[in-house]
């Protein structure tokens, strides 16, 4: 089983240096409880003490914040 968890690992560390990228701590985040913690964005509004409209909106920002710096 370790075996098979090192490419996982090396996974999450690479999207963990993505993330880390994106200027803003809200988008980071936001990013870090979705994709990393694998938290449903309910959770993830609810951790923040924002609205699920307002998380939708901060991940559609960081997203584009991602792709401008591709």
């Amino acid at each position: 089983i370790a075996i098979e968890m090192i490419p996982l690992v090396e996974m999450q560390r690479e999207i963990q240096k993505t993330i880390n990228k994106i200027g803003r701590q809200d988008y980071r985040t936001v990013m870090e409880l979705y994709y990393l913690n694998g938290c449903r964005w309910d959770d993830v509004a609810r951790k923040m003490n924002y609205s699920e409209r307002q998380v939708f909106y901060i991940h559609g920002k960081a997203l584009a914040e991602f792709e401008s710096l591709q």
